[in-house]
């Protein structure tokens, strides 16, 4: 018995006790993490940085990918010119831009910008490089009775 109380101690005291290999591992696996982390927040850091400034100098001409899209929303045209309401053009225009401009990834002019554009005989091309936009919307209105075609 005598034998296993000392096998029973030698654990006991081993458990207790780290051994002198395991101390610098750990000392070394814990510099070591840190010097990852630190590389990592480095570089995490030095990319973004960068990619904001290759946004910054980026044509205004020319959309990148991670830019956001523009489109001008412009008021509608009546099909019929006779049949012209003003109001039910530029409503359903307000409404769209409302709409759109709720999504992050698109940027749409005001009803304000575009107003001037309500001319039947304007150019939507012409429009769009007024506005600076990568795409205009135009669209046809009809009111017959209480209805509306769009």
């Amino acid at each position: 018995m005598p034998e296993t109380l000392k096998r029973q101690r030698l654990k006991e005291a081993s458990a207790v006790v780290p051994s002198r290999t395991t101390a610098p591992l750990r000392r070394f696996t814990a510099i070591g993490a840190i010097l990852i982390a630190i590389v990592l927040a480095a570089g995490l850091w030095f990319f973004s940085h960068r990619t904001r400034e290759s946004m910054a100098r980026a044509p205004a001409g020319i959309s990148s990918p991670t830019t956001a899209k523009r489109i001008a929303v412009l008021p509608f045209k009546p099909l019929l010119s006779e049949n012209q309401d003003q109001v039910l053009e530029m409503g359903m225009a307000d409404t769209l831009i409302t709409k759109l401009s709720s999504s992050r990834k698109i940027i749409v002019p005001s009803l304000n910008s575009v107003r001037k554009y309500a001319d039947l005989n304007r150019e939507p091309v012409a429009a769009g490089r007024e506005l600076q936009v990568n795409s205009v919307l135009e669209g046809n209105v009809q009111r017959s009775g209480d209805h509306i075609r769009v």
